[in-house]
């Protein structure tokens, strides 16, 4: 069924945090994610989510195509780095969160769309969304 669920949907955003979802169980960086990020500075935030602030900070003036060899050798546990243990990029977790305020980020804007979906009143003679808890004993019971 989760192959069903559209990435970026508020479905999905919500689903997540109601089943506990650990995403760090399930996904493994690779090579590819440095390689497809472009932004210096998200690369800068992921290098100190992976390999600490320390690193981040002796390699701040550092030029992406650095920064994507030290990402991946972190990554793969290549080079002499260690690899992480459960980590995801934090648009990946559950709620999902983004490095910067500068917004773009699909899974964020559909777990604020789910979440102001949740707080809306509704209306007279609608049923109530019951709440985190009890939708997850729904679920999970069937």
């Amino acid at each position: 069924m989760s192959e069903s669920l559209a990435c970026g949907s508020a479905t999905t955003a919500r689903l997540g945090v109601l089943l506990g979802v650990d995403m760090g169980k399930w996904w493994r960086g690779d090579a590819v994610l440095p390689a497809l990020v472009r932004d210096r500075e998200l690369l800068l935030y992921l290098l100190g989510d992976v390999a600490g602030p320390v690193v981040a900070d002796a390699h701040g003036d550092a030029k992406g195509t650095t920064l994507r060899t030290i990402l991946t050798d972190h990554l793969c546990g290549t080079n002499g780095r260690s690899a992480p243990t459960g980590w995801v990029p934090r648009w990946m977790a559950f709620p999902p969160a983004a490095y910067t305020a500068r917004g773009g980020v699909p899974m964020v804007e559909a777990d604020a769309r789910a979440c102001a979906a949740l707080a809306e009143a509704p209306e007279e003679g609608e049923d109530q969304m019951p709440d985190g808890e009890a939708a997850r004993a729904q679920i999970m019971t069937g």
